[in-house]
């Protein structure tokens, strides 16, 4: 099942194993006697290496996704965090991300922090954070966006702090609000 989630994520015959080795037969260790590893393949012919040693930010960001949609329907209590699941992804690969995540909020709640506007776009609520330093504190601001607060946002995301007509119509275009 993860490859398949792999693959919808762009990762074409990715090959995925999960390696357990026993470390000591005559001791315990604070997280029990076994060594747990990640394995990856990027071909159908390829040796399986050490996913931390062989993966991107992409990669890795693809592969936590892919395990998190096992999940799907396990607990619909649940609410999955995904934080910056966007790290080393773009384009398309964002876009076929953003989908697995929409697809993902159908069944159960899903919290998302990111930065592209190809996987904000597909949300159904947006907020915005603000950090306020002061001389005694910091402290974080949560603001629900109203729809032309969510186009400024994912305008501003694609043009930074000067947004045009174009970044904006593009933005109207990615939340389909016309």
């Amino acid at each position: 099942l993860i490859e398949k989630n792999i693959s919808k994520l762009g990762m074409k015959n990715t090959k995925f194993h999960v390696e357990l080795n026993e470390l000591d037969k005559e001791k315990f260790f604070l997280f029990g006697n076994d060594k747990c590893e990640f394995k990856i393949s990027a071909s159908k012919l390829g040796e399986a290496k050490l996913l931390s040693k062989i993966a991107s930010g992409g990669e890795i960001s693809r592969i936590q996704l892919a395990i998190k949609m096992l999940k799907i329907n396990s607990d619909l209590n649940e609410t999955l965090v995904f934080d910056e699941i966007d790290t080393g992804i773009s384009g398309r690969i964002a876009d076929m991300t953003g989908k697995v995540m929409k697809e993902i909020s159908n069944s159960q709640q899903v919290l998302c922090i990111t930065h592209l506007p190809q996987i904000a776009g597909k949300g159904h609520h947006h907020f915005v954070s603000d950090k306020i330093v002061t001389e005694i504190d910091t402290e974080i601001r949560i603001k629900k966006l109203n729809n032309n607060e969510k186009v400024d946002e994912i305008a501003s995301l694609m043009s930074g702090n000067k947004i045009t007509q174009t970044s904006k119509a593009r933005a109207k275009e990615i939340l389909k609000v016309y």
